[in-house]
């Protein structure tokens, strides 16, 4: 899968589907296999869902925390390479697990790609990062927590509040909804709407 890849793109961004996504990884993982780094990355949001739990088609990046910058440096080599965009990787992530999470399962299995070791998260952390994510409109997020939601046979506000508390501090919640006009109460409150037709 050298060169351009025939997959949909989208204000300058392709698309990654699953196959994609396992291939970049590989690929990272071999070109760290040769330099000798043994790393190990934690993965988030539209990557997982979309090859580990198949709940979606494609993502535009792989949300991550990792922990060699080795894996920095081959992104970059890999999207020269590859022709896609240089944000690939994207560690945007690691504010919220760092600052805003006071807790991380186990996770529900790891993946070896050469020198990489990819954890995966349950679907029970994934639903809980999109509700406090709370992106309406702009991404897929709304669209994810409704299949994650669904999968975990989760319906109603309380079940959903008591989720992202299980997960984030409470201090970070209030703190995101002041400054963000109560932006994760009307996910919420958007979700369930939803969720009450099925």
């Amino acid at each position: 899968m050298e060169g351009n890849w025939k997959v949909k793109h989208m204000n300058d961004k392709i698309q990654l589907g699953r196959e994609e996504i396992i291939c970049l990884l590989q690929d990272l993982g071999d070109r760290l296999l040769e330099k000798g780094v043994y790393a190990q990355m934690y993965i988030y949001g539209g990557a997982v869902i979309c090859a580990e739990y198949q709940l979606r088609e494609t993502t535009f990046d792989i949300d991550c925390i990792y922990t060699d910058d080795n894996i920095r440096q081959q992104a970059e080599i890999i999207a020269k390479k590859r022709n896609i965009q240089q944000d690939w990787l994207n560690y945007a992530v690691a504010e919220i697990v760092f600052e805003d999470m006071y807790r991380q399962d186990k996770p529900i299995r790891e993946v070896r790609f050469g020198a990489l070791t990819i954890s995966i998260p349950t679907a029970r952390q994934l639903l809980a990062m999109k509700l406090f994510s709370a992106r309406l409109g702009i991404s897929n997020d709304l669209d994810d927590a409704y299949k994650l939601a669904v999968s975990l046979e989760i319906k109603t506000q309380y079940q959903l509040r008591s989720l992202l508390l299980e997960y984030f501090k409470k201090e970070s919640v209030i703190k995101r909804n002041k400054y963000e006009k109560n932006v994760i109460g009307r996910f919420i409150n958007t979700l369930v709407e939803r969720l009450s037709k099925l």
